[in-house]
């Protein structure tokens, strides 16, 4: 009995100690468990809170982008604007220098109109430039594609700085590769500009010597029976050049090389970064080769689509004369009106007007403008986009629509300067577009156009 009874207090013994150490280990794997739940709901929350920021940061660029953007937006806006407010008095200044100009003047007074008229040329071009760099920094560059013959182009661009009246003696070079014979698609605008600005630019800082301007073919690839050329255009000068550290400078916004340079030429540091904004748009580079005292060079490549279209060439005319002749009474059986709110830009107007013989009649705003068309129908009517009541848009718009019983000549003249104000007001009905400031030259050539084209629509109205 005694022995049974030790058996089984060993077995008692043998089982307590099993249980304790069962009892141990589910202790150490209830411990893991808390342990590895804690690590993971610590990294859950680690992950979370990670998260979280990831995306409270990804909200906040995307908040600063469309605040950038919104800026960008409203800096272009207001400069637009501004650009606009000063276009509409400058145009008095350029229209009152040229009313000058048709008068007598003694060597004093021409030298101080001189001296007026570049003056306001030289606000136009920082104007310009200003508003141009804006548009760039804000992505609203906007590029067309035309048929573009560059023997023309190059040759007016060149033709206009060597009729310029200056104290330097300079030659002025054109050379085109042979192998050029295409027109090619391309923005002869901008292209223009860029041309024009290095030109300018090498013209400025060119005493005597010569400028050039070389376009050579780089390489000629068919694709798909499409020819594409890629062309180096290269301006070069005889100039004070570049020093080899400074020249890095040249394409950075509002930095110009030689602070002493500038203080005698004069420049706001824009001309070359809008260049190499304009040729890294049209998917070229630009650089430069300079020595100092010797002269620079300024090269840009570009690959062009040619085409067997030819060349638009929208001013048949353009640039053939400054006024018409005092015997020319072509205008007379006209009637024509003018609609523009601003005293100083309707003096500049008649004035020009008026040494095309034509005498015209003139309203504020565009709601008097319509009343005096329905009475007494109107063959041109030139009229300013923005005036009370009703504006030149919606004027266009609304004559547009009658039913004229002989044709009605549409001419918008505006201070915008934005890129789509030639598109915007030809959609809205007008047939052509000025920017303010003009010239008797451009009025004489939008004038003379619209006599050819009203001649044009009469004989289509005409009864056959």
């Amino acid at each position: 009995m005694s022995r049974y009874l030790i058996e089984i207090t060993n077995t008692l013994e043998k089982v307590d100690i099993i249980y304790q150490q069962v009892s141990y280990l589910l202790l150490m794997l209830w411990l893991l468990c808390l342990l590895a739940f804690w690590l993971y709901y610590r990294k859950s929350l680690i992950r979370k809170s990670q998260q979280t920021k990831v995306e409270i940061a990804l909200k906040t660029a995307k908040a600063e982008v469309i605040a950038a953007k919104k800026l960008a937006l409203a800096k272009i806006t207001f400069l637009a604007r501004m650009s606009h407010e000063i276009r509409t008095p400058l145009n008095g200044v350029f229209g009152m220098a040229e009313s000058l100009a048709y008068t007598k003047l003694n060597a004093n007074q021409k030298e101080y109109l001189s001296i007026l008229k570049g003056s306001a040329n030289n606000l136009l071009v920082l104007l310009n430039d200003v508003l141009d760099f804006s548009k760039m920094d804000a992505g609203k560059l906007a590029l067309e594609l035309v048929p573009v013959n560059l023997h023309q182009l190059t040759k007016n661009i060149l033709n206009s700085y060597s009729r310029q009246d200056t104290n330097k003696t300079l030659a002025f070079n054109l050379t085109i590769d042979k192998k050029i014979t295409y027109n090619y698609l391309t923005d002869p605008t901008r292209l223009t500009q860029v041309l024009n600005n290095l030109v300018s630019n090498a013209v400025k800082f060119t005493q005597q010597g010569h400028v050039s301007l070389n376009i050579k073919l780089l390489e000629r690839e068919p694709i798909e029976r499409i020819t594409y050329d890629t062309l180096q255009f290269s301006i070069i000068d005889t100039g004070i050049g570049i020093a080899t550290n400074k020249q890095p400078l040249l394409f950075t916004p509002f930095t110009q090389a030689d602070n002493e340079i500038t203080r005698k030429y004069g420049g706001t540091g824009l001309g070359l970064s809008i260049c190499q904004e304009i040729i890294n748009a049209m998917g070229g580079d630009i650089s430069v080769d300079s020595t100092e005292n010797i002269g620079s060079t300024f090269h840009f490549t570009l690959t062009f689509k040619a085409t067997d279209i030819g060349a638009v060439t929208t001013e048949r005319r353009i640039n053939s004369r400054t006024t018409n002749a005092i015997t020319d009474e072509r205008f007379k059986p006209l009637r024509i009106l003018i609609a523009e709110d601003n005293l100083v830009n309707i003096m500049v107007l008649n004035a020009q007007l008026e040494r095309l013989n034509i005498k015209a009649d003139v309203v504020n705003n565009g709601a008097d403008a319509l009343v005096m068309h329905q009475k007494s129908p109107y063959d041109i009517i030139i009229s300013d986009c923005h005036m009370p009541i009703i504006d030149g848009f919606e004027l266009a718009e609304k004559l547009s629509k009658q039913n004229k019983d002989r044709p009605l000549w549409l001419i918008a003249i505006t201070a915008d300067a934005l890129s789509g104000s030639a598109e915007k007001c030809l959609a809205a009905g007008f047939d052509d577009y000025i920017a303010k400031p003009c010239s008797q030259e451009i009025i004489t050539n939008k004038f003379n156009r619209a006599y050819r084209q009203l001649n044009l629509k009469k004989l289509k109205n005409a009864p056959q």
